[in-house]
């Protein structure tokens, strides 16, 4: 499967309530990925290095899909948990996230019937790397929630998410 996905809105509370600097470069950013039947990651090519956090953009919209189980139904769940290094910043991050799904509704979305499928999602991260020569190391957490829409015809409608992450980064 060939995706392209292109980030057309985007809305971001950092600290104490405060947009972070420099997002309105990110509306626009297409990247592009090739995906098994089963919606494995093959490989996928986003925006470049020196736009922050390009690789972990690049990663996370290269999944927008989820692994879709056969014979969606009210109430089906279902897990799937993906590892892998990115590169971000200079640093090697190491990477576990366990996903668990749930279609939620039979609703419509458009005029078109489609399923609501819940999707909650922790995260576990580590990595090492000495950008610009300065060494230094990362560890943190990740959840998420979210919603994908799905159309009867298993066509991706939309999705909302929202994600909360807890680093540390000793330098």
């Amino acid at each position: 499967l060939n995706l392209t996905v292109v980030l057309d809105s985007l809305a971001v509370v950092g600290p104490m309530g405060m947009t972070p600097p420099g997002l309105d470069q990110l509306i626009g950013v297409k990247v592009v990925a090739k995906l098994s039947p089963f919606g494995a990651v093959y490989s996928a090519e986003g925006p470049p290095d020196s736009m922050p956090n390009a690789s972990q953009l690049t990663d996370e919209m290269s999944r927008i899909l989820p692994r879709i189980r056969k014979g969606l139904a009210l109430g089906a769940t279902w897990s799937d948990t993906t590892t892998g290094t990115v590169k971000q910043n200079g640093l090697d991050i190491n990477r576990q996230v366990v996903s668990n799904f749930t279609v939620l509704a039979d609703t419509t979305v458009g005029g078109e019937r489609s399923w609501k499928i819940g999707r909650e999602s922790s995260s576990v991260m580590s990595g090492s790397g000495a950008p610009q020569g300065q060494p230094m190391t990362l560890e943190g957490t990740a959840t998420g929630k979210g919603s994908i829409f799905i159309s009867r015809g298993n066509v991706f409608v939309r999705s909302e998410s929202a994600d909360e992450v807890d680093l540390k980064i000793v330098i």
